[in-house]
């Protein structure tokens, strides 16, 4: 089980760092657009 947890966070943490960078690109995008929804947001980072 420990090389899972280990594959797990080696695919986990680059596509957690290019949400994080796909977040900062698209957010005035859509802010300036006025289509940005907070709870939409809440939703995508909890999910």
């Amino acid at each position: 089980m420990d090389w899972s947890l280990r594959l797990v966070k080696l695919i986990g943490i680059p596509s957690n760092l290019g949400l994080v960078l796909l977040f900062r690109t698209y957010y005035p995008y859509f802010f300036e657009r006025g289509e940005f929804l907070a709870t939409d947001t809440l939703r995508l980072l909890l999910a």
